[in-house]
Formats: C-alpha cells, sequence, structure tokens
C-alpha cells in the first residue's frame, strides 16, 4: 500500500497534546504514553522540551522500521469492516496473563471502530521515517516500561530507546506482555508515581531507583 505523503499522523496528534498541554497551561508537566502513546511523548520531549517535566514511555519503540513481525504481519492485512473477534484484534487486545474478558470485548471492539485507513497510515508513516536519531535530544528524566513477553515493542527497540535517551532508567517486567498497564496495572501506576515523585539531579536525571 502506497504511503499517503500528505498525512503525518504522528505529527498531527503531537501537535494536539501540545495544544492541549498549553491552553491547560499544565507546563511543565509529566507525560506517560504506552505504544504508539510511547511514541507521542517522545515526540513532545524531542520537540518542545519546556513542556515536558518527566516521560514514561510504556511498551513502546523509537522507530518500527522492519518489515517483519506482528505488525507487519498484522496491520497491513486490516481491511474495513474490521471484526473486533479477528485473531489480529484479539491479539491486539490480549495480555499474556488473564484480564477482565468484559474489558477486553470493550477494547476489541472500540480497536475494530478505528477504520483501516488510520491503521495503514500511522503504521505506513513509521515505516517511513526513523526518528530515534532524535532520541538524544531528549533531556526529560526517562522511564522506559516494559513487558519480557511483549511480541510488538521488542527489547531490541527498548535497549536502543535507553541507550539513547541520557539518564533513562529501564524496567522489563517478566511474564508480561505489550498492554502491561491492563495486565499488572497496580505495580504499573506504582512504578510511574515512585518515579515521578522522585526528584530530579542536576543532570536531569531522576533519583528513582526500583
Amino acid at each position: 500500500m502506497p504511503i499517503d505523503k500528505h498525512i503525518d499522523p504522528l505529527k498531527e496528534m503531537a501537535n494536539d497534546v501540545r495544544f492541549l498541554i498549553e491552553v491547560l497551561d499544565l507546563a511543565p508537566t509529566h507525560v506517560v504514553g504506552h505504544s504508539l502513546g510511547g511514541r507521542l511523548a517522545q515526540a513532545i520531549a524531542e520537540r518542545w522540551p519546556h513542556l515536558v517535566r518527566k516521560i514514561v514511555l510504556i511498551s513502546t519503540s523509537a522507530a518500527l522500521r522492519e518489515r517483519r513481525g506482528w505488525l507487519w504481519e498484522n496491520i497491513r492485512m486490516l481491511r474495513d469492516p474490521i471484526d473486533p473477534e479477528s485473531a489480529s484484534i484479539r491479539e491486539w487486545c490480549s495480555g499474556a496473563v488473564p484480564i477482565d474478558e468484559n474489558f477486553l470485548a470493550h477494547a476489541r471492539r472500540e480497536s475494530a471502530a478505528v477504520p483501516s485507513r488510520i491503521w495503514h497510515s500511522i503504521y505506513y508513516e513509521q515505516l517511513a521515517y526513523d526518528p530515534s536519531p532524535l532520541l538524544q535530544d531528549i533531556s526529560a528524566a526517562t522511564l522506559i516500561l516494559r513487558g519480557k513477553e511483549d511480541m510488538i515493542a521488542t527489547e531490541e527497540h527498548q535497549i536502543q530507546m535507553k541507550d539513547a535517551i541520557v539518564g533513562a532508567k529501564f524496567i522489563s517486567l517478566p511474564d508480561h506482555g505489550h498492554n502491561i498497564h491492563w495486565e499488572a496495572p497496580e505495580r504499573v501506576v506504582h512504578l510511574i508515581l515512585t518515579f515521578l515523585e522522585a526528584s530530579v539531579t542536576a543532570s536531569g536525571a531522576s533519583s528513582y531507583s526500583d
């Protein structure tokens, strides 16, 4: 499928969040993002560092350039109408540990309601552009969280971010997957709050330790 060069969804969404922070007069604020939301958090911290206090990157990556793996095999095959009970949507809205089925059913319906063109536009934009060189521009204290069984944002992706962002903290939870905030919400909230409440050193790194 060709890339629509007139649409840059990630940039547009990052601008939306920037405007929200500015209109609500929240800066500097903490930014927490999961998966694509983590890409947004990176973009905001890179482009508008004065808006950001700390960032938390959950199950995300700096770039998804590989034409292989789960995303490549599943997202490019999506066609409207998307079936919320299809194998790809069930895998997208799943966990490495049991999660309440009513919650997952709602998540599947919400995911399937997104038109395939939006899924394709966001994914192909990521294939076309590699923002990872900008990671070194992130000055905000950063926490990187992932599930060790994550098949979407791999450990390779996470280590790339950790190595590029000065002072970044990295935590990998064993026996958890991509949706760790669904799988272990209390543990994830505790880790995030502990990080956000920790003091920041003169170098910009957080004094947080797990």
